[in-house]
């Protein structure tokens, strides 16, 4: 998931940045007028932003090219906010962008200067979630056929189609620029939040728009009145969204099923292993219990060692060697009990035994 999103921001900020280049060289340098569809400034601010959408996307930036990609936004922020003053006042220079896509853009380059800024990330990350709303309805009032604003004012219809689909666009990859954080946090999850986000918001975003359409189309073709049609609309909302929970809901129980049955499975293969470490350890202790009454109950004198220093001494060797007590002897050297002629023949013994090597079942020494 990861991956494909961070493939999407490459595609979006370099299909952005290429269609602003070739308006601004194409259609307004050149002369093309198949490529003047989109204004000079609103082409500017789609050469720039997808430029620093493609350069942000390269985590972590560094320093010049953060600088280059902050520059790159506040421009874009500055065209749009003088745009946006421009509608407000009515003023209207050569190549003023739509105030609906002025909005968009300036929310978009407050989003673009929070990337990595952890004070303000999730704020921008809200913004570019708003600025493709926004879009959205500028693509809506264009498929639906909404006329200008009756005042003569700026309205939704004022956003060219082309625009609109490439703000939307840059929008969800402004959002999902950092995949795993903030508001996209959730969809990169292998949960069933994550499942049904994935789910739900293209199902909900792309049959709404196809609702609205076939109901008006149907309107417009007089087949029914408003009213019928307000009805159809609400109806059909309604059978999507019950269609889309429905759907999510046999998934999350088809997975929950799934879950239940492996955790059964894991209990029974814990029950099985508890049950075979509890025989073991009964089976140890009792073997240990054998093993040490046959060492306690030897008549011959058993010494066990350590790296040559005495560990274990049974009641035979403590008789054996004048010893009251096993304490007495515990913690001695080895060779301490050993006769000086046979001490080198004993510290061979041990050393070939730790290498691995054979050695004779039965020696004679003198202790």
């Amino acid at each position: 998931m990861f991956r494909v999103l961070h493939g999407w921001c490459a595609g979006i900020s370099a299909l952005c940045a290429l269609v602003g280049l070739a308006v601004l060289l194409g259609g307004w340098v050149l002369g093309v007028e198949a490529l003047t569809a989109l204004k000079r400034s609103t082409a500017t601010c789609f050469a720039l932003a997808g430029a620093a959408l493609w350069v942000l996307g390269e985590r972590p930036a560094s320093p010049r090219v953060r600088v280059l990609a902050d520059g790159a936004a506040a421009v874009v922020a500055v065209v749009a906010a003088t745009a946006l003053a421009g509608s407000l006042t009515g003023m209207d220079p050569a190549g003023r962008m739509a105030a609906l896509t002025s909005v968009c853009f300036l929310m978009l380059a407050l989003a673009l200067l929070s990337v990595d800024r952890d004070a303000i990330f999730p704020t921008g990350q809200r913004l570019a979630v708003a600025s493709a709303f926004v879009a959205l309805l500028g693509v809506a009032t264009w498929l639906y056929g909404v006329a200008a604003a009756p005042s003569g004012g700026p309205g939704p219809s004022d956003m060219a189609p082309l625009t609109g689909l490439l703000l939307a666009a840059l929008s969800a990859a402004v959002t999902t620029i950092r995949p795993g954080r903030g508001a996209t946090a959730i969809l990169v999850q292998d949960t069933a939040g994550g499942m049904a986000a994935r789910w739900v918001l293209p199902g909900t975003i792309l049959g709404s728009l196809l609702i609205g359409g076939i109901v008006l189309a149907g309107e417009r073709a007089g087949f029914y009145g408003r009213e019928l049609g307000v009805a159809l609309t609400t109806v059909a909302s309604l059978s999507l969204f019950s269609t889309l929970v429905w759907l999510i809901a046999v998934r999350l129980h088809r997975t929950d099923a799934r879950r239940l049955a492996v955790e059964l499975e894991l209990r029974r293969i814990n029950a099985e292993l508890e049950a075979r470490v509890e025989a073991r350890t009964r089976a140890l202790t009792e073997s240990e219990a054998k093993y040490r009454r046959l060492i306690d109950e030897s008549p011959d004198g058993i010494m066990i060692h350590r790296e040559g220093v005495i560990r274990f001494i049974n009641p035979a060797g403590v008789r054996m060697f004048g010893y009251t007590s096993a304490a007495h002897g515990m913690g001695q050297p080895l060779l301490s009990f050993i006769a000086p002629d046979h001490r080198a023949l004993v510290a061979e013994r041990v050393a070939a035994r730790m290498r691995g090597e054979p050695v004779p079942d039965l020696v004679e020494i003198e202790v």
